[in-house]
């Protein structure tokens, strides 16, 4: 166990760019530059707190507590050489340590020294990454869930023409197969954002659901208007809810209303279809989760994009039939 020495332990740890801390009794004692830094708190904050309020999740701060008190009796079987934990930093921004403790004595009494090497950049790109990553896999499944539905609706819309020879039917299957090909570019160009990181653009939401509605041959009614900061698949969002009032909800009307309140978007897509059922209701939203042999992925995307924006979605019983989608995302602000 280390013997500190104060005034040669002060004059040391202040001259390494790692970060050093002693504390005691759950108390910093010592501090040296680089925990200021990493922290952003003075010498004179930190040494009137603890290393534990500085954890950002209370887990943490409790395993960390008990980490110490195993070290400081000895009892180090188990016990991690070095430890990762997300701190709160003085500005509330989230930072990323490794945590290196040891048990010393310091003024005569038992106390813990800590080595605390900064890995913020670092565990920030990989968290991008592993964001990239699930956003790309969820484009594929966008790609894959879309694509089957408008060419599944090609093929059948070709069965019928072969069968009752309408020229009608040639047009819808080509309108269902430029769909196809506009999901696919539009996809590709929010694979290409993703990567490139580039910023999201300003979008009119009544655009958005007026230029997907257009691509189907029911009633769809747009009301009142709200811009968001998204990308591409926000019509994604829209296609899937109308498409599903289509297909799962059979309806002949679809009534969407935009409105914004207190800085935020409200959507409300109405239909006037069958509903669905209350004992599915919480359902819906899952991966796989389907009730009519489809893909079970529609609506699982819209979750997914509604919570990529920072967004809330629910979804309730129209009066007197159908269903109410309701969404509530940021709006834009000049």
């Amino acid at each position: 166990m280390l013997n500190l020495d104060l005034e040669l332990t002060k004059e040391l740890l202040n001259s390494v760019n790692v970060g050093f801390y002693i504390s005691q009794d759950n108390r910093f004692k010592f501090v040296n530059r680089e925990i200021s830094r990493i922290t952003g708190y003075s010498e004179e904050e930190l040494l009137s707190t603890s290393p534990y309020e500085l954890l950002a999740e209370d887990e943490e701060k409790e395993r960390m507590k008990n980490f110490t008190r195993l070290a400081l009796l000895s009892k180090f079987d188990g016990l991690p050489y070095e430890h990762e934990v997300k701190i709160v930093r003085k500005d509330g921004s989230i930072g990323w340590v490794v945590l290196r403790p040891l048990p010393a004595i310091y003024k005569g009494r038992r106390a813990i020294i800590c080595s605390v090497f900064d890995i913020t950049d670092t565990k920030s790109e990989e968290l991008k990454k592993e964001e990239l990553e699930n956003f790309l896999n969820l484009v594929n499944k966008i790609i894959r869930h879309d694509l089957i539905n408008k060419l599944s609706a090609a093929i059948s819309y070709l069965d019928l023409f072969f069968e009752l020879n309408d020229d009608r039917l040639v047009e819808k299957a080509l309108k269902s197969l430029e769909k196809s090909v506009e999901t696919l570019r539009r996809m590709r160009d929010l694979e290409q954002l993703a990567k490139s990181g580039m910023e999201k653009r300003i979008l009119s939401l009544k655009d958005v659901f007026e230029n997907v509605a257009s691509h189907y041959d029911i009633e769809v009614v747009v009301k009142g208007d709200c811009s968001v900061v998204a990308d591409d698949g926000i019509y994604s969002i829209a296609d899937n809810l109308i498409g599903n009032s289509v297909k799962h909800g059979r309806c002949n009307r679809v009534e969407v209303t935009i409105a914004e309140s207190d800085g935020k978007c409200e959507i409300r897509v109405a239909d006037d279809g069958v509903g669905i059922e209350e004992n599915v209701r919480d359902s819906i939203f899952d991966e796989g989760f389907s009730q009519g042999g489809g893909t079970g992925l529609g609506l699982f995307i819209v979750r997914k994009l509604v919570e990529k924006y920072g967004g809330e979605i629910e979804v309730e019983n129209n009066e007197p039939r159908g269903a109410v989608f309701r969404i509530t995302l940021l709006a834009f602000s000049k």
